[in-house]
């Protein structure tokens, strides 16, 4: 028992990166080999109980912490056993869009439970320089993923755009941009920068923000594969690179840490809203140019 205890307390000098780092993994590795996913909601939770108990007779702080990102990860990942529940209510042609608020939702509960809430939500003076300057960086990471071929939905591809398709492209995107930086800033780097350093949490963040897009790792794979053939582990790698330098980014964009974004930013203040618009612009620049060089060039 001793020895067990210094191996919890050594994992908390660690901090609690590396339990939400394992359950990612583990999360990964059931979507690959297609388990069924309760294992890895009975693993979720025995974790995070048995050791949340340990962290609590040393930090009440560290031990919430836990659990919030912990749950977090678990009540993201419940939504399909509880869909049918939410089609039986709303029709099954709203789905789509369950899964999109319950998804804020979660994101929002998380948030607030972590006592990040005040600390995420500032919206300081926004600079039209600033604006600016984001935009060209939204337009250089654009370009960036346009080059990596990241697939788009079948419905954003040209021929298929329609009135439609372009109010639930600005919808997704708008949606999509605020879960993910509010889930990676307000739950995850937040969270990170109670129990390490700034530069820490940063790295941490971004390296959590890299397993969330692991958990399709086996379709992206495939899709490269077909398209790239052997040089397809090239362009896997350089588009998870990619989203790791967009997610530091936006990190630095809400909370200018490194010199350059010091001196790139004007307003040294966080600020939720540039990460936003920075994650919105990429999307729709990455959009714009995949459809403009598929009608021109037939890429």
């Amino acid at each position: 028992m001793p020895k067990f205890k210094t191996l919890i307390y050594s994992i908390k000098n660690q901090n609690i990166f590396l339990i939400n780092f394992f359950l990612m993994i583990l999360l990964i590795l059931v979507f690959f080999f297609n388990f069924p996913i309760k294992y890895f909601f009975y693993i979720d939770i025995t974790i995070t109980f048995i050791i949340s108990y340990f962290f609590f007779k040393k930090s009440k702080e560290l031990s919430k912490s836990l659990i919030v990102t912990n749950l977090f990860i678990f009540f993201l990942f419940l939504f399909p056993y509880l869909e049918d529940f939410f089609k039986y209510f709303f029709g099954a042609e709203t789905s789509v869009y369950i899964r999109i608020f319950y998804n804020l939702f979660i994101v929002y509960l998380f948030v607030e439970l972590s006592g990040n809430l005040n600390k995420l939500l500032i919206f300081n003076k926004i600079s039209l320089r600033n604006i600016f300057k984001i935009s060209l960086f939204g337009l250089f990471l654009g370009i960036i993923f346009f080059v990596l071929r990241e697939p788009l939905p079948k419905n954003l591809y040209v021929g298929h755009i329609t009135l439609s398709s372009i109010l639930n492209f600005l919808f997704n995107t708008l949606s999509i941009s605020i879960l993910e930086e509010f889930m990676i800033i307000g739950i995850f780097y937040l969270t990170y920068r109670k129990v390490v350093k700034k530069y820490d949490a940063i790295y941490q963040s971004g390296l959590i923000f890299i397993l969330f897009h692991l958990i399709r790792f086996k379709n992206l794979t495939i899709y490269y594969f077909y398209n790239f053939q052997n040089i397809f582990l090239i362009f896997l790698i350089l588009y998870y690179f990619a989203l790791f330098i967009f997610i530091i980014i936006s990190i630095n964009l809400f909370e200018p840490t490194f010199k350059i974004f010091k001196k790139f930013i004007k307003n040294k203040e966080r600020n939720i809203i540039y990460p936003v618009i920075l994650h919105m612009l990429t999307d729709f620049f990455l959009v714009l140019f995949t459809n403009i060089f598929n009608l021109y060039f037939n890429l």
